[in-house]
C-alpha cells in the first residue's frame, strides 16, 4: 500500500499487504512475542485491521474466557482451545469498575468479541449498580458501555438477534423474590444504536411474582417466574410486535439453568440447532414446542464425571459451544499450603437416541481432554461465566 511509509514497513522487502497476510496467519498464542519484534508490528496487533484480516483469512483460533470470583475480587482468564497443544491460561485485567469490591451480582452476555457485565454490587448493604463494561477480547481491553436504565444485581442477561436483553435482578440488598417496579422488568440493548430500551411487564403478569430465569430456546425468548402455588408461570416475548405471550404448558420440573445453543449440519449441509441446558450437573435436552418448551431426560452426574479430566471428578463445571462443538470447562482445587487452582477442558459430543419404549436418551463421549495448573491463592474462588469465541 503506497500510503504506508518506509519506517512503517511490517517485514523487510514484503508490501505491506502481503506481509499484513504473513503476520496474520501467526496463532495468537505467538502474539505477545511478536510484538517485541517491531513499533509498527506492535501497533499492528492493536488493530481492529489486523483481527479482520484473520477473520478473513480463516486464522482465527478458538478461545475460552472464565471469570472467577472470591469474596473480596474476581480473577479473568483467556484458555486457547487446542487439542493438540497444552492449554495455557493467560490472565486478563479485571473490569476497572470505580468502586472498592463492586464485584459481585453481575450479569454477563457474549455478542460478538465482546463480553457484557452489567449491574453488581459490593457490599451486602450497598445499592446496585446500573453500569455497564465490555471487554474486546481481541484486545483484551476493557472500555465503558451504555448505562443501563435501572439499578440491576443477580438478574439474567441473554443474547437474542443481535441483542442483549437484561430481565429482572434487584436494585438494593433485597432477595430476588423482592419485585421490581413494572416499569422495570426488564431492558435490552441494541449495540448498534447504544441505548436501552424498557421493556414492560407483561399486563397478566403478577407484580408479586419475581423473574426466577431467563432463556432463549429455539430462537425465541421466555421469562419465567415462581408461581405462589409452586411451579413456573413462564411467558414468550415476542421481539418484532414487542408482545408478551402466556405459555402454559411447561413442565414443573424445569429448573434454571444456562442453555446452549449448538449449530449443527449434516453431509447434505443442512443446518439444524440444537438447545442444551446445563444445570446443576446434568446436560439437558431442550425443545421449544408451538404449546410452549418442553425438556428431554438429559446425561446424568455420573456419566459426565467420565468426560472430565482426572482428579476433576466433583470440580466445578460449566459448558459452552463453539462451532458446533460443545466443550466442558471446569476448575477444581488442591489444598496444600493453599489452594492450588486447576483448570481442565474436555470437548465432547452428545447424541440423541430413542429406545425400545420411545424414550428419548443422550449420550455424551469425550473427544479430548486437559488440565493445567491455573493459580495458586489463600482463598476460595467460584465458578461465574464461561464464553467461547473466535479470535
Amino acid at each position: 500500500m503506497d500510503h504506508h511509509e518506509e519506517e512503517d514497513e511490517l517485514i523487510p522487502c514484503l508490501p505491506w499487504d502481503v506481509a499484513l497476510n504473513c503476520l496474520a496467519r501467526v496463532p495468537r498464542s505467538h502474539h505477545r512475542a511478536l510484538s517485541l519484534v517491531s513499533k509498527p508490528i506492535r501497533s499492528l496487533l492493536l488493530s481492529p485491521l489486523f483481527y479482520a484480516t484473520r477473520s478473513t483469512l480463516h486464522c482465527t483460533q478458538p478461545v475460552i474466557y472464565i471469570t472467577l470470583r472470591n469474596s473480596q475480587s474476581q480473577l479473568w482468564f483467556s484458555l486457547p482451545l487446542n487439542s493438540s497443544a497444552p492449554l495455557f491460561p493467560s490472565p486478563i485485567p479485571s473490569p476497572p469498575i470505580p468502586f472498592p469490591g463492586f464485584h459481585r451480582g453481575h450479569a454477563y452476555a457474549l455478542l460478538g468479541h465482546d463480553i457484557y457485565v452489567m449491574g453488581g454490587f459490593s457490599r451486602s448493604s450497598d445499592p446496585s449498580s446500573k453500569e455497564v463494561w465490555i471487554l474486546d477480547c481481541r484486545f483484551n481491553r476493557w472500555r465503558p458501555g451504555p448505562t443501563m436504565r435501572y439499578y440491576r444485581r443477580d438478574a439474567f442477561a441473554v443474547v437474542l438477534d443481535g441483542k442483549i436483553y437484561v430481565m429482572g435482578g434487584t436494585n438494593m440488598f433485597r432477595p430476588r423474590c423482592h419485585r421490581l417496579p413494572s416499569c422495570n422488568w426488564g431492558e435490552v440493548l441494541d449495540p448498534a444504536v447504544g441505548i436501552w430500551e424498557e421493556i414492560s411487564r407483561p399486563a397478566g403478569a403478577n407484580s408479586r411474582i419475581p423473574i426466577s430465569d431467563c432463556k432463549v430456546v429455539g430462537g425465541k425468548l421466555y421469562v419465567g417466574c415462581i408461581h405462589v402455588m409452586g411451579g413456573m408461570q413462564w411467558w414468550e416475548y415476542r421481539s418484532r410486535g414487542r408482545v408478551w405471550k402466556r405459555v402454559n404448558l411447561l413442565p414443573r420440573f424445569w429448573s434454571p439453568g444456562n442453555i446452549i445453543r449448538r449449530r449443527i449440519v449434516d453431509d447434505d449441509g443442512d443446518e439444524e440447532f440444537q438447545d442444551l441446558q446445563w444445570c446443576k450437573g446434568r446436560i439437558q435436552w431442550v425443545e421449544a414446542k408451538e404449546q410452549g418448551i418442553w425438556n428431554t431426560k438429559g446425561v446424568k452426574d455420573s456419566s459426565l464425571n467420565t468426560l472430565l479430566p482426572k482428579t476433576f471428578a466433583k470440580a466445578a463445571a460449566m459448558v459452552t459451544t463453539h462451532s458446533g462443538e460443545l466443550f466442558l470447562v471446569c476448575m477444581h482445587k488442591r489444598h496444600e499450603s493453599q489452594f492450588h487452582y486447576y483448570t481442565g477442558c474436555s470437548r465432547i459430543e452428545i447424541n440423541k437416541t430413542t429406545n425400545e419404549r420411545g424414550e428419548l436418551q443422550l449420550h455424551a463421549t469425550r473427544c479430548w481432554s486437559q488440565n493445567v495448573h491455573c493459580f495458586n491463592s489463600s482463598s476460595t474462588y467460584k465458578f461465574v461465566s464461561c464464553f467461547a469465541l473466535d479470535i
